[in-house]
């Protein structure tokens, strides 16, 4: 038995790679992007220049705001955004030796969207009537959307739950030396946030002591088999619904994910910032 996905996931590189193999190995119906840059401002007043850039390329922005700190910072924080820098490109660059180039995203239906719980794309979602529907990398769903899909709605996260719920799990795995923690789950969505029963988790397997963005690129790369390992004990009316236990961790936010705290991590990872 096929089923049909639909697939819910992010503009990322990394994402587009997700997407590829999964179209490769399942029958994906349609891809909807997040894509932020799409979002109207809230209000009437004028949108200034920094914030039409924050919004069309979150990615330039990053970089020059980091530049601009490079100017303008103390020397512990200049020091930290050189590594911070620094360590995403080097864990880019791993990630493309161990899966090659960024693909194309796949030739399926692809529809990039502002946000996942418009009316026009549950609308959309629910006139594909999908078997599945997979979610990868976007903003939490409400309850009009989970709903669209027949069997199951089925998130990845970076963690092994109930563990690191929310955003920035392989940031407070390693700000936390909680490396016993890292790995991937695929769990049924609920209301919750990463709160839903657990079909699959699987512990990553890293070599020396990773940074963030590393271990996250490690992550990556085996959420595709989970996925399909899913969705294949889904048709077959195998897949468990392992409940989760009670977690002493809280739920990461992302107002909680701060420059300082990145200093910590760097400082726990063992730079030296001064």
């Amino acid at each position: 038995m096929s089923l049909r996905v639909l697939l819910l996931t992010g503009p990322r590189p990394y994402q587009r790679w997700v997407a590829t193999r999964l179209a490769s190995e399942l029958d994906v119906v349609q891809v909807f992007v997040e894509d932020r840059s799409l979002r109207q401002p809230k209000s009437a007043e004028p949108v200034s220049l920094k914030d039409r850039l924050r919004s069309a390329s979150p990615g330039l922005f990053r970089q020059l705001a980091r530049i601009k700190g490079l100017l303008t910072r103390p020397r512990a924080e200049r020091r930290a955004l050189e590594l911070l820098e620094r360590l995403e490109r080097e864990a880019d660059a791993e990630f493309e030796r161990a899966v090659g180039p960024t693909p194309d995203w796949p030739e399926v239906p692809l529809r990039h969207v502002p946000w996942m719980n418009g009316k026009k794309v549950v609308r959309e979602a629910t006139e594909l009537a999908p078997d599945v529907t997979i979610v990868f990398g976007t903003g939490i769903l409400k309850t009009p959307m989970i709903r669209t899909s027949k069997l199951a709605t089925l998130n990845a996260h970076t963690s092994l739950l109930p563990d690191f719920r929310g955003t920035q799990s392989e940031f407070w795995q390693v700000h936390q030396s909680r490396l016993d923690c890292a790995g991937v789950t695929v769990h049924y969505i609920d209301e919750g946030v990463d709160t839903g029963e657990i079909v699959l988790q699987r512990p990553t397997a890293i070599e020396g002591k990773p940074d963030p963005f590393r271990l996250r690129l490690h992550n990556v790369q085996m959420v595709p088999d989970l996925f399909v390992e899913a969705v294949r004990l889904l048709a077959a009316g195998e897949a468990p619904r392992l409940q989760q236990t009670p977690s002493d961790l809280p739920t990461y936010r992302t107002r909680d994910y701060t420059f300082e705290r990145e200093m910590e991590c760097l400082r726990a990872m063992g730079y030296d910032l001064s």
